[in-house]
């Protein structure tokens, strides 16, 4: 019964010891780490600004809003925020990377590497989808010209955002890896149906005493692109 006491004894004694030991060698990497999420921090903030200011210098948002499409994201959000914070979100994730492992937290290390490898591909996703909503509005902008107070021009120039801006997010969706063929065969089959009903709404407006207005937009047409 003695014998048995003192194995216990001894067992914890010694797990007390590797604790304490192990403890002792965690402070300075925890210390490390937290030097390091700080300075991740610092290092977003200012990359941040310079992106902020250096889009500024360039006059971005001027040239976005003198192409009419500077609204594109919505009205409170600009594309050089969005480029700002997509930067400031990959240096804090690299950093984080850089301070678990002084941790040595094994499985949560190799997560989020797996994570930092997939952001690059979610950015490409990302700006594939400025990009479209930015074409988007270009062209809508420009068929809006055509007639702005017209129903059709509207809803025409509304139907080609929405395509523009699908075939966005498929390639979107592509390039984050994901599964996109129904997708894919939705707006294929959404196409079809926009050019069909463009072509009834056309054949009507011949057919049912339409010509005057549909010779005056096909003038307009010519005007606007010196045919």
């Amino acid at each position: 019964m003695v014998d048995l006491v003192d194995s216990v004894k001894a067992a914890l004694s010694q797990e007390m010891t590797n604790f304490v030991i192990n403890s002792v060698k965690l402070v300075p990497n925890l210390i490390t780490a937290l030097l390091l999420l700080l300075l991740g921090w610092v290092v977003a903030i200012l990359a941040k600004r310079f992106v902020i200011k250096t889009l500024r210098i360039l006059n971005f948002e001027k040239f976005l809003k003198n192409q009419s499409i500077d609204k594109s994201l919505g009205n409170n959000i600009t594309i050089s925020d969005v480029l700002a914070l997509m930067l400031y979100y990959w240096v804090i994730l690299v950093f984080v990377q850089a301070a678990v492992d002084k941790l040595y937290l094994g499985t949560i290390t190799i997560v989020l590497t797996q994570v930092l490898n997939y952001v690059p591909l979610l950015a490409g996703a990302i700006l594939i989808l400025i990009g479209a909503a930015l074409l988007g509005e270009f062209v809508k902008r420009r068929i809006l010209q055509l007639g702005e107070k017209d129903p059709s021009v509207q809803m025409v120039s509304r139907g080609v955002k929405l395509f523009i801006v699908c075939i966005g997010i498929v390639m979107a969706l592509g390039t984050a890896k994901f599964d996109n063929t129904l997708l894919q065969n939705l707006i294929l089959a959404f196409a079809q149906a926009v050019f069909y009903g463009l072509a009834l709404a056309f054949g009507l407006a011949f057919g049912l005493g339409g010509q005057e207005a549909a010779r005056d937009w096909i003038k307009t047409l010519r005007i606007r692109f010196r045919v």
